[in-house]
Parts: C-alpha cells; structure tokens; sequence
C-alpha cells in the first residue's frame, strides 16, 4: 500500500512519471496473460480475429494519447484517467481471450454439485426464477441492473480520478483484476454450464444466446472474436465480485447512495438473468472479501506491512503527507 501512496506523493509533487508504479504490477500480469493467449492459441492453432480488437486499442489510444503530452501528464485527476481506462479496456479483453481457451479444457462438470448445494441451503433457484419471470418490472429492473457493470467501471474510475481519490481508485484496480484472474484460474476446475441450463428441463428458459459453452468443450468452436463475447465463468459469479468491489470503491463517497443499491440489484439478478447458483453468488462475495482484505487500506495485510516496516525504522508516506490519507 504503500507504493500506491508514494505514487499519490509523486502526482502531488508534480513528478511526471510517464506511468504509475501502482498500475505497473497490473501491465505485467497483463503482459503474462497476453503471453499465455498468444501460446495457448498457437498451440491449439485456434483463430483469433484481430479486427475484434479495433474498439479495446481505440479506448487506449483516445485516452493514453494525453500522457504524451507534458502538460496533461502533471494533471494528476486527468493522468490517472488516461492511464487506468486504457488498462482496464485491454487487461478485459485479454482475460476474455484466456476465459475462452480454458474452457476448452473440459474439466467434468460440477453443476450437480452446485445444485445440490443450493438446495442444502435452503434455495430454490426454480422457484426464485418463476417468481421473477411473474413479476415483469423487477426483472425489467435487475436487468439493466446487471448490463450496467461495464458502465459503472468506467465511470467510477473518471470519478475517483477527478475527486482526486487516488488511493481508492488503484485499490479497486488491483482487486478488479486480481478477482478477474482468480475467478477464471478457478473455472479451469469447477466448470459450469450454469444454472439456467441444467434446469432446463423443469422450466424452459430462453438460452438461445449463450451457446460458446458447449461449443468450446466439444472443440467444435475455436475462434475468439471478442466482439461478440459470452460470460463463462460460473463459480464465482464475476457480477458479484465487482458489485461489492464497486461498492467498495466509492465508499465515504457521495456516490454510495446511488451505486449501493443498484449493485444490489445486480446480485439479485445474478441468478436468473447471469443463470448462477446462488452458492457461485456467495462464493464471489468470499473472493471479494479476501481481495479487500488484501488490498484495502487498513485491513489486516496492510496493517502487518506497517509494522513490519515500523520494526525496521521506516517512516511511512503517510506519517508526512497526512493529506494522501483523506482521499482515500
């Protein structure tokens, strides 16, 4: 943590490091996942289409092109701006490449076993579902509710850069990515082809366009267009993990008023229109813990780095930059 405060000091001070040390760990995993898509796909000789990367490269060349000019790199609110939205444009389409290809590995399935654990819990996923599909305007909410990540991503980020919540916003960076490659590492091995699938046959739900599944598992699909991307991963639920990572974000925010309730409702939808078990919901509210935990201000792991440094006789940023603590 203390490196994201040293990069707070360094925006303060009008240092003009072309990036940030905070977003440095995240372009090398980046680089490492790149990596790994580029051999997997080789390899496995599948077909990637480059013209799906058009729109991920013209994000990051709109807003990575001001870093290049002096002025607009020493504007602190803008910089991180221009240096988190091309991050996280690439950082996305690269971890949709490798959320494809190990799929493709056709570990058995475990819908069975996530089923059986909805029902030791309590919840009837069929029930839940025919009470929403009776009840058209709450579907109709959670639903957009649910399409509106992306959206919410990106303006939280504009949003923590311009209130100058700098602290906030690499934490978030870094818990939004590491939980994203957690939860497809996990998927290698507790592949699911979802709730709304293996009900199929007690409640005929429309899954007409969530296809790629089965496609990929048989190897009759081996093409990535990342235009045209379905969500894979089941166990646990990535909608989740980035609604309580979102909500954490804009903590002591004006913003908590607006984005608490409507990431509710994300996770409520998370069942029906993600097709989840709720126990993949609870499993992304485990994954989204243990990452602010680990990478939340205060919390335990930086609370031992602290003393740890204490032990050693260094002073901390923050003991002489009292200010970089407000904003986050």
């Amino acid at each position: 943590m203390e490196d994201l405060k040293r990069d707070c000091l360094a925006s303060s001070t009008g240092l003009t490091r072309f990036t940030s040390p905070a977003i440095n760990l995240g372009w090398a995993v980046f680089g490492a996942i790149v990596l790994v898509d580029a051999i997997w796909l080789a390899i496995k000789r599948w077909t990637f289409v480059p013209e799906s990367l058009i729109a991920p490269l013209a994000v990051s060349v709109v807003f990575g092109m001001p870093l290049l000019v002096g002025r607009y790199r020493r504007d602190p609110a803008l910089r991180r701006v221009c240096e988190v939205i091309p991050f996280l444009a690439l950082f996305t389409a690269a971890s949709a490449t490798l959320s494809y290809l190990v799929v493709a590995t056709a570990f058995p399935l475990v819908d069975a076993q996530l089923a059986a654990a909805d029902r030791f819990i309590g919840f009837d996923w069929v029930g839940y579902y025919s009470w929403a599909q009776s009840h058209p305007l709450y579907l109709r909410v959670i639903g957009v509710a649910y399409e509106s990540m992306g959206a919410q991503i990106f303006l939280i980020a504009v949003y923590l850069s311009f209130s100058s919540r700098f602290l906030q916003l690499f934490e978030y960076i870094r818990e939004s990515a590491s939980t994203l490659l957690l939860a497809i590492v996990v998927s290698v091995f507790w592949p699911a082809q979802g709730a709304l699938k293996f009900y199929g046959d007690r409640w005929h739900a429309d899954v007409s366009q969530m296809f790629h599944f089965e496609l990929l598992r048989s190897g009759a699909m081996t093409i990535v267009d990342l235009r045209h991307i379905e969500g894979l991963v089941s166990m646990p639920s990535y909608h989740t993990i980035s609604a309580i990572l979102l909500c954490w974000a804009v903590r002591r925010t004006p913003l908590v008023h607006v984005v608490v309730p409507v990431n509710i409702a994300m996770v409520l939808a998370t069942p029906i229109v993600g097709g989840h078990y709720v126990v993949d919901v609870l499993g992304g509210a485990i994954v989204a813990a243990a990452a602010i935990a680990l990478f939340g201000r205060g919390q335990p792991v930086g609370r031992i780095k602290r003393n740890l440094d204490a032990r050693r006789g260094r002073r901390p940023v923050s003991a002489t930059r009292p200010d970089l603590e407000q904003n986050a």
